[in-house]
C-alpha cells in the first residue's frame, strides 16, 4: 500500500472518529456514568455511598477525563476520542502483526471504528471492555505476559460479565493448551497484581461488602 494512501486513509479515520465524538447524546447511559462520576468528584464513594450495576472502571475513567478536560459531556467525549483512537492503532498494529498486509488490517480497523465507536461515543462499560481486551491481545502476540494479565483484569474491572466471558477464553487458550500453559504463572502475577490494588482501594474505602452486593444484586 502507498504511504500517501495510508497517511490518507488514518487522517479519515481519526476524522471520522473526531465527528462521531462530538456529536448525539444518549442520556440514560451516558448520563448514568457521568453522574456517577460527577458523585465520585464531590467526595462520595463508589458502592459504598451509590449504587453502580457494573464494575468500576468507567465512572474512574471519566473522573480523570474530568480532570484533564473539564468537567462536561465535551471534556469526557474528548477523552473517549483518545481511547477510541489509541484502540485503532492497538487493532491495526495486532492485525498487520497476524495478516502481514496493510490494507486488510486497516480495512478491520476502520470496520471496528465504524461498528464499536460509531454506535456508542462515550465511555461506557460495555466497549471499554472491548477496546481493553482488544489492546490486551496485542500484548499477548507481543508475549507481554504480566501486561496481557493486567488488562485482562482490567476488562472484568469494565464490565463483569464480558470480562468472566474473557477469562474463561483465556483459561481455554493457557491452562487446557499444554503448550501455552508456561504463561499462565507471568500472566496471573500480572492479573493478581491489579487485582491486589483494587481489593486494596476498597478494604481502605470501607467498600468491599457494598461492591459484593452491588454484583450479586445487579449480575447474579
Amino acid at each position: 500500500m502507498k504511504k500517501y494512501l495510508f497517511i490518507i486513509s488514518w487522517i479519515a479515520l481519526g476524522l471520522y472518529l473526531l465527528y462521531i465524538s462530538l456529536h448525539g447524546l444518549f442520556f440514560p447511559d451516558e448520563g448514568y456514568v457521568l453522574h456517577s462520576a460527577t458523585r465520585m468528584l464531590e467526595g462520595q464513594i463508589l458502592y459504598r455511598d451509590f449504587d453502580f450495576v457494573y464494575t468500576p472502571v468507567a465512572p474512574f475513567l471519566n473522573v480523570l477525563a474530568f480532570m484533564l478536560f473539564g468537567q462536561s459531556v465535551l471534556g469526557e467525549r474528548l477523552f473517549t476520542l483518545l481511547i477510541s483512537l489509541l484502540t485503532c492503532i492497538f487493532l491495526y498494529k495486532l492485525s498487520f502483526k497476524i495478516l502481514k498486509n496493510q490494507f486488510l488490517s486497516l480495512l478491520l480497523t476502520a470496520i471496528y471504528a465504524s461498528f464499536g465507536p460509531g454506535h456508542i461515543n462515550f465511555l461506557w462499560p460495555s466497549i471499554l471492555s472491548v477496546d481493553i481486551a482488544i489492546i490486551s491481545l496485542y500484548f499477548f502476540f507481543e508475549k507481554k505476559w504480566r501486561i496481557f494479565g493486567a488488562l485482562a483484569v482490567l476488562v472484568f474491572l469494565t464490565k463483569q460479565n464480558l470480562g468472566v466471558g474473557y477469562f474463561l477464553a483465556i483459561f481455554g487458550a493457557l491452562v487446557l493448551d499444554s503448550k501455552q500453559r508456561h504463561i499462565f504463572k507471568d500472566f496471573l502475577k500480572g492479573a493478581c497484581t491489579v487485582f491486589a490494588i483494587f481489593l486494596a482501594y476498597l478494604l481502605m474505602t470501607h467498600s468491599l461488602q457494598a461492591f459484593i452486593d452491588n454484583m450479586y444484586t445487579h449480575t447474579f
